[in-house]
């Protein structure tokens, strides 16, 4: 262990599966911002609303939460609620190793019901160096949150393989979460793999296995802020994904006062055979501020977008877009993918070959 690291174990930890070790992690972490789980299975108590809402805080500087062997990490939320496994809030430097989190009272097919495995805030201060190694979340609201409207800016987080299962959404980043790179998500049976606005600097690789349940599996949108600089890699297979209206869905809904809203410089390369879904591969689409479709001469803009790839679903072509800027931005088409007349009408568009 490194130097100062306690066990939890030290501090009355079972790790059976049945006591509840939530007091005994707070008092390791009292103890030290450098904690160890050996290989066991953890159960951190009952979560609702008020019981408390979240299992373990993390706050501050420097922290440490490492496993040994298979750790698995296990909470129960008890009604209809977003609750919390790990919250995190003004760290500058914080290293989590290999976990296991399962919500037994987690339900995707519900909104909202289950925990988040981390929910990352920005509310009380910024917060930076955050790496993951590989996290398997399961029957869980989502793996990774991080959210704040707000100047401080949660960014520089660094995620090896994030394993979804059965949850809501795999990663959501809420106005913020800049600087993100994720080597892998990997979802099955979600509702939504990646669904991010108000960010930039993003480099994610999704693979999505017979989920898509909701309308969109990889939702880029702008509300409040401007969403930018986002690389996506998107692999989809599966005879029960639906997305009934796209699979990576670009969207803008600014909320009112914002002005016009921008997503600019996003790349996405496709490897899609879903031919049981009947949304685009690519679809892009507007909405006033109270939801209602913003169809023509809306002063959003997309620009700078590029495609690329392979994809196929029962849609008749690739990329289709709902809505006719204003101005008309850029958009990059490599690999002959095939767009309908609605996209050309949108953007200036570039087809390249190869």
């Amino acid at each position: 262990m490194e130097a100062g690291s306690v066990s939890v174990k030290d501090f009355g930890a079972k790790g059976d599966g049945a006591t509840n070790d939530r007091a005994a992690v707070v008092s390791a972490l009292r103890a030290s911002k450098s904690i160890v789980f050996p290989e066991g299975d953890y159960y951190l108590g009952e979560l609702g609303r008020s019981i408390p809402s979240t299992a373990i805080s993390l706050r501050g500087g420097r922290i440490r939460i490492r496993s040994q062997g298979r750790v698995r990490l296990i909470v129960n939320t008890i009604e209809k609620a977003v609750t919390t496994v790990f919250g995190v809030s003004s760290v500058s430097d914080l290293f989590v190793g290999d976990f296991e989190i399962v919500d037994h009272g987690g339900d995707a097919r519900q909104k909202w019901r289950g925990a988040v495995g981390f929910m990352i805030v920005g509310q009380t201060g910024p917060s930076s160096g955050i790496s993951f190694g590989r996290v398997t979340a399961r029957n869980l609201v989502a793996g990774i949150l991080v959210k704040g409207r707000t100047a401080n800016r949660v960014s520089g987080i660094r995620v090896d393989r994030l394993v979804c299962e059965d949850c809501y959404y795999g990663v959501n980043c809420q106005e913020n979460g800049d600087d993100m790179v994720i080597g892998s998500i990997e979802t099955t049976n979600c509702n939504r793999s990646y669904f991010v606005y108000g960010v930039t600097g993003h480099r994610v690789s999704v693979r999505s296995m017979n989920g898509a349940q909701a309308s969109a599996d990889c939702l880029i949108k702008r509300y409040e802020f401007d969403t930018s600089d986002i690389v996506l890699r998107y692999f989809a297979r599966g005879t029960r994904i639906k997305a009934p209206h796209g699979l990576v869905v670009f969207e803008q809904q600014p909320g009112p006062g914002t002005g016009a809203g921008v997503i600019r410089d996003v790349s996405v390369d496709l490897d899609v055979d879903a031919e049981a879904s009947t949304g685009y591969p690519v679809l892009f689409r507007s909405y006033t501020h109270d939801g209602k479709p913003d169809v023509n001469q809306t002063r959003n803009v997309w620009d700078r977008i590029r495609v690329s790839g392979f994809a196929r679903t029962a849609a008749q072509a690739v990329m289709h877009a709902e809505m006719l800027p204003a101005k008309r931005g850029r958009l990059t088409v490599r690999g002959g993918l095939l767009t309908d007349r609605s996209v050309s009408d949108a953007f200036e568009v570039d087809a390249v070959d190869g």
